[in-house]
């Protein structure tokens, strides 16, 4: 797995590792109402320690495959996870691309600090992953969303109509890239 530490001015962005479970049960428990209406339909297994674990099993198991790098972003005194950065379904060949992904715990909305996080991750995961494009999409209605891409470099590509099943509905989402201007084959 790739090796991943970036500091950030409030944070602390490293790979997702079993001896993060417990942050990361506690990050999703305690943002699961804040997070439902852009996430899939969770059971209850998720939002438990065992869930957690075997969930961060089967990350790192993909990671090793080169498939995805989930990634989080820890407090200034490393006491809690603040945010998710995954990138997954990665593809190699002629495409070099992968999908991004995000998450911002609920107390840390409107500080500028995903900003602040995937401005500082993007670039060490372009060049970690020597990846030519990230892709990331968001529902329509999620304003937030939306301008933190834009503010981070990417731009709008299209839209999808029923493009993911997400908080228990086919939804449409809006369709974003952000090109590498530095990847070389």
């Amino acid at each position: 797995m790739l090796h991943f530490q970036v500091q950030t001015q409030r944070s602390l962005i490293v790979a997702l590792t079993p001896g993060l479970d417990r942050l990361l049960q506690d990050y999703v428990q305690r943002n699961k109402t804040h997070l439902e209406r852009w996430e899939p339909p969770r059971s209850a297994h998720y939002f438990t320690l065992k869930g957690t674990q075997q969930r961060i099993h089967d990350y790192l198991l993909q990671a090793s495959q080169g498939q995805i790098l989930p990634l989080v972003a820890l407090d200034q005194k490393r006491e809690s996870i603040i945010a998710t950065v995954n990138v997954s379904n990665i593809v190699r060949g002629i495409f070099q691309s992968a999908y991004l992904g995000y998450g911002l715990d609920e107390q840390y909305q409107g500080q500028g600090i995903m900003t602040e996080i995937l401005t500082a991750a993007i670039p060490a995961i372009f060049n970690g992953l020597k990846l030519h494009r990230l892709m990331a999409n968001y529902i329509p209605s999620n304003l937030r969303s939306g301008r933190l891409l834009k503010r981070v470099g990417f731009v709008e590509e299209g839209f999808a109509r029923d493009y993911l099943f997400i908080d228990g509905k086919w939804q449409d989402h809006i369709l974003m890239s952000r090109i590498n201007p530095s990847f070389h084959f």
